[in-house]
């Protein structure tokens, strides 16, 4: 809305948008011309653009990460966004890494997308390191997130494993 532009936004830190909101914001239409925009009017912010199948993207004034997504059955993305918001602002009050930050924001949306519902769909930190667990055990070949600017996952065994356990009724 025009009032948004009313606001001193050149005080905040931190922008999480997504996908239509950043285009929205900035009248950019490709993700790095969003973030391009973000980065001019706002040096000292950060921007996290999640861009849904596409993941989210990350950046600061000297760095850009990238994350893809954990592929699971949707059931409903009602809860999907503040999901990943949720636990993208704990995983900062933690101090824990942008990089473990991404991580495991992006299996909690994974985990709440392939639920029903808005709030009971949002799973527990257990469950997200529980899954996280799950899926690097059965991956072939695990990034190296630390020193990658693009986390990829593809993650074919950990749809496996949440079908069966919502077959066994685990989930």
């Amino acid at each position: 809305t025009p009032d948004l532009f009313k606001y001193p936004l050149g005080l905040v830190d931190l922008f999480i948008l997504n996908e239509l909101e950043g285009k929205a914001y900035t009248g950019e239409k490709e993700y790095e011309a969003i973030l391009d925009a973000m980065s001019a009017a706002y040096p000292n912010s950060v921007s996290v653009l999640t861009v849904g199948e596409d993941g989210v993207i990350y950046r600061d004034h000297r760095r850009q990460l990238e994350c893809g997504i954990y592929k699971v059955p949707v059931m409903d993305t009602t809860a999907a966004g503040d999901t990943f918001c949720g636990y993208f602002l704990a995983g900062l009050s933690q101090g824990r890494s942008i990089e473990e930050i991404l991580k495991n924001a992006s299996m909690a949306s994974a985990i709440a997308v392939s639920r029903k519902g808005a709030s009971p769909s949002i799973p527990t930190f257990k469950e997200v390191n529980d899954f996280l667990g799950e899926w690097s055990k059965n991956q072939p070949h695990i990034p190296d997130i630390e020193n990658s600017s693009f986390i990829q996952k593809t993650a074919v065994a950990q749809e496996e494993n949440l079908l069966k356990k919502r077959k066994e009724g685990i989930l």
